[in-house]
């Protein structure tokens, strides 16, 4: 078969596979706008392979608890919490207090 925009067979095939690969590639467009943001904001050991953090889903935020047999949610941070522990933790930093 020639493939060439006089011969009408190929150029169905052509538009086939053309759709095929737009929506295919809109599939994977859309999935990746509706992935989810996940990350660790900060953390602090406690000793002994314990530590606390601030975990940041999207625009909420959490402070965990975890040790090595186990994770808890301590409190969901609200944004003024949020806001005012990265000042504090900011601050500590340059030696403040």
């Amino acid at each position: 078969m020639e493939i060439s925009p006089t011969n009408p067979l190929a150029s169905t095939v052509l538009a086939r596979i053309s759709a095929l690969l737009s929506d295919r590639l809109g599939a994977i467009w859309r999935a990746r706008k509706k992935r989810k943001e996940l990350s660790v904001r900060e953390t602090a050991s406690l000793g002994e392979r314990r530590f606390v953090a601030v975990v940041q889903f999207e625009r909420q935020r959490f402070l965990i608890g975890a040790s090595p047999s186990s994770v808890t949610l301590l409190t969901q941070l609200s944004d003024d919490e949020s806001q005012a522990s990265d000042c504090r933790t900011n601050e500590i930093r340059r030696g403040g207090r």
